[in-house]
């Protein structure tokens, strides 16, 4: 078996090499050399990638996307770009990031609420985690999704908290509000709360997978007026908050008119985190909203050569533009980041990763079918109004 096994990657690597020698031209040392790493990391990550059809697989699309590049030396630029720039988020460690929120960010920020309420030290945790107030604080949270990329079935799954304080979007459906008031009023008379005071949460946590700019998490608009406006997901949820904070004909209140939000991102660029940061404190935000995020690209995980960007700016196909992203040769908001989530490749990265052309349509532009290596599903779609 071991002997059919080497003879079968055996087979794959002279394919391989068949392959790539008909695209790129490379000595005989560089392609013994290059050809396993490329098949390594694509059946360790690459493969996995959600966005390829069914029965594809990564040297298939790199095939195909290396012939959108005209000469050799371009070829030969982006497979170095991919050996040593390309950051690839593998579900696995997605589930880890995910795996750490609760002990590492969701409870300690529990810990130091009771903690300055209680007079209990906060290095105290096993007996600040003993009283009921620990109970009653952390049962008073309610989880909502900024996107499908928050995964609260792995996050409640790995956490201490309850289903019942998962709501799977960024409102609370009509017809489940009434159930999660009953639910935590019962709840708090089992964790010893106090019976006179009205059940409500009182701490909001937003949840989501990653942002590369964050203006589509939060962002600040000045009319002409000057008047300062919030747009994006924050304040379309602050809306929604603000009628949940009192009963109405959709159901009883849920949450208290003071309450405290955390927003929980796994993965953010350091300008996601810093814009979002920023953007809080224009709003006035910052004194009961928190940013925490997990993991943090930082700015050197940029594309900054000049060759590669000049490619995606040829690369760009203009029949991709709309009117949320624009031009976004070099990623949305020009971010040129290099990364590639599993289930799908950001909009922020540099275009050859994630924009696919093939088959799009735009009044006035003829498609230039370009492939992407890891073609992306975007939200916002001109077959898809």
């Amino acid at each position: 078996m071991e002997a059919a096994y080497l003879e079968e990657g055996q087979v794959k690597t002279s394919l391989a090499n068949e392959l790539l020698g008909k695209l790129v031209e490379l000595e005989e040392e560089t392609e013994a050399e290059l050809v396993p790493q490329l098949m390594t990391m694509a059946e360790l990550k690459w493969d996995t990638y959600e966005g390829f059809r069914a029965g594809q697989r990564f040297m298939e699309s790199l095939a195909r996307w290396l012939q959108g590049f005209d000469d050799q030396p371009t070829r030969k630029r982006w497979l170095e770009f991919l050996l040593s720039k390309l950051v690839f988020v593998s579900a696995a460690e997605v589930d880890h990031l995910i795996a750490v929120a609760y002990p590492d960010f969701v409870r300690p920020a529990v810990l130091e609420r009771v903690a300055a309420a209680s007079g209990i030290a906060r290095h105290r945790k096993t007996q600040l985690m003993n009283t009921p107030a620990f109970k009653v604080e952390q049962r008073r949270i309610l989880v909502f999704a900024l996107s499908d990329g928050a995964r609260l079935d792995v996050l409640r799954r790995n956490s201490a908290l309850s289903h019942e304080q998962f709501v799977p979007g960024l409102a609370v459906p009509e017809a489940r509000r009434g159930d999660l008031s009953k639910k935590l009023e019962r709840a708090l008379t089992v964790h010893g709360g106090d019976k006179e005071e009205e059940a409500l949460f009182d701490h909001v946590l937003l949840v989501d997978d990653f942002y590369g700019s964050g203006t589509s998490l939060i962002d600040i608009v000045e009319g002409e007026d000057g008047e300062v406006a919030l747009d994006g997901k924050i304040a379309k949820f602050r809306k929604h908050a603000d009628s949940l904070t009192q009963a109405d004909e959709d159901g009883p209140a849920l949450l208290t008119k003071d309450y405290s939000a955390s927003i929980l991102l796994y993965m953010a660029s350091g300008r996601a985190k810093r814009h979002i940061e920023q953007s809080l404190a224009k709003a006035g935000l910052d004194d009961r909203w928190l940013l925490e995020t997990i993991q943090v690209f930082d700015d050197n995980c940029k594309v900054t050569d000049a060759a590669l960007l000049a490619d995606c700016d040829a690369f760009w196909d203009p029949v991709l533009e709309d009117e949320h992203k624009k031009c976004a040769a070099r990623g949305y908001k020009d971010c040129a980041l290099p990364v590639v989530l599993y289930h799908n490749a950001p909009n922020n990265s540099i275009s050859p990763l994630w924009a696919e052309s093939i088959g799009r349509r735009r009044e006035g532009f003829q498609s230039l079918d370009r492939r992407a290596l890891f073609p992306r599903y975007e939200r916002h779609h001109s077959d898809r109004p």
